[in-house]
């Protein structure tokens, strides 16, 4: 057993069983997961040497063999043969099991060659349109500076024209004036001598200075109508120079500009929505506070109203002769506390100590209707508990009954 392990693990005929006795103990796990001895010697058998055209299959043996000698004693690792570990390891693999890794390998190939094809062609064909993209950016470039080059002589020239036809104009003026004053020193000169013999001989030259003169006007006109087409050359040309220098500047503009101002703008459209939040809670809560105050105004309004009125019941109830009259004649039920034989209705008529709505008798209705009586007057107030005024309810009005009761008769 041990010589076959030996056999395995690279070592040759020599005598290791010393050592191999002393180093049972950390190889007893690795000895079980070795192969029988019928493989180990069908492995110490020559074999071809595993195939190095691919250093992906070299690579895992090279790892196999590196993990399972680095739990080995150091004098084991050193005196191990890892090429004939390496050829046993190639042999124990199945057939099937290496076609399976060399497919694997292979499609692993394959699939980073494709990729690899795949990014080349995308970067390609990202750089040719970059290309193109410059291409047509420098033609519009050199079109807009021949264009703008091409303005600007354009507008030298016409300046240059410009300057003439107002040196030509000068100059014409000027010999205007000049021969405008030979014509009046003339026709002074004729005028003091008082020859008229020579006036027949002068008629023709005067005639030609004044062909000559109006020549000269219409030339002045007509240097005055190109100096204003070339004017307006020259704003039209200079318009288009300013437009073309724009667009070749905002052709121009850098990036980071761009990014700079769209976050600028982007602060401030944060702001204002900010700023409108804030103004529509404000706005909120001010018309709460106008409502709020509305009601107020509204509850406070009606309590001194119903105030008003319950006071103006009063006086007049105490200033009127009518109410003067003792109206409890022959209605004795009125007033029950001064009935001492009768202390159960008195029990039964004592005001509640409750802050609740005064209850009110039938004759007390009837007596409130005083329009049988001589002249409507204002109700009298009603006896009632005494009520803070503001928790003051008057009674739902009630149909008045006809005045035919005895007791009322009774009065009269």
């Amino acid at each position: 057993m041990f010589s076959t392990l030996k056999r395995a693990l690279g070592f040759g005929n020599e005598d290791f069983d010393q050592e191999i006795e002393t180093s049972s103990a950390s190889d007893s796990s690795e000895s079980e997961a070795q192969p029988t001895s019928n493989n180990l010697e069908t492995a110490i058998s020559p074999s071809p040497s595993p195939a190095t055209d691919d250093p992906l299959p070299a690579d895992i043996l090279d790892g196999v063999v590196n993990l399972f000698n680095s739990i080995q004693p150091e004098f084991v690792k050193k005196c191990i043969d890892t090429e004939a570990q390496k050829r046993y390891l190639l042999e124990s693999i199945d057939s099937a099991l290496r076609s399976r890794i060399e497919a694997a390998i292979e499609r692993g190939h394959d699939l980073g060659k494709q990729q690899w094809e795949e990014e080349r062609q995308s970067v390609a064909d990202e750089i040719t349109e970059l290309r193109n993209q410059k291409k047509v950016l420098e033609q519009k470039r050199d079109e807009s500076k021949n264009a703008r080059l091409s303005a600007e002589r354009q507008k030298r020239a016409l300046n240059d024209r410009v300057h003439d036809l107002e040196n030509q104009v000068l100059t014409l003026e000027a010999e205007k004036e000049q021969l405008q004053l030979e014509n009046r020193s003339m026709l002074n000169k004729f005028r003091v001598a008082g020859i008229t013999g020579m006036l027949s001989d002068d008629d023709s030259r005067a005639e030609r200075m004044l062909e000559e003169v109006e020549s000269l006007r219409q030339e002045k006109s007509r240097l005055e109508a190109d100096l204003a087409e070339a004017h307006s050359t020259v704003d039209t040309l200079a318009a288009k120079i300013d437009t073309l220098t724009s667009r070749l500047a905002a052709s121009e503009i850098d990036s980071a500009e761009i990014a700079r101002l769209r976050s600028r703008n982007d602060d401030l459209t944060a702001s204002a929505d900010k700023s409108a939040s804030l103004a529509e809670a404000l706005r909120t809560d001010l018309e709460a506070a106008r409502q709020e105050i509305e009601s107020l105004r509204a509850t406070i309004e009606s309590n001194l109203k119903a105030n008003a009125a319950l006071l103006e019941a009063v006086s007049a109830s105490e200033s009127s002769p009518v109410f003067d009259v003792p109206l409890h004649i022959g209605i004795p039920p009125i007033k029950p506390e001064k009935t001492a034989e009768k202390p159960a209705k008195k029990k039964k008529r004592a005001p509640s100590r409750k802050k609740e709505k005064p209850r009110i008798s039938a004759i007390d209705e009837l007596m409130d209707s005083t329009d049988w009586l001589v002249a409507p007057q204002p109700e009298p107030p009603k006896e009632t508990p005494k009520e803070d005024d503001f928790g003051y309810q008057e009674p739902a009005p009630k149909k008045n009954p006809a005045a035919d009761d005895d007791r009322q008769l009774s009065l009269w």
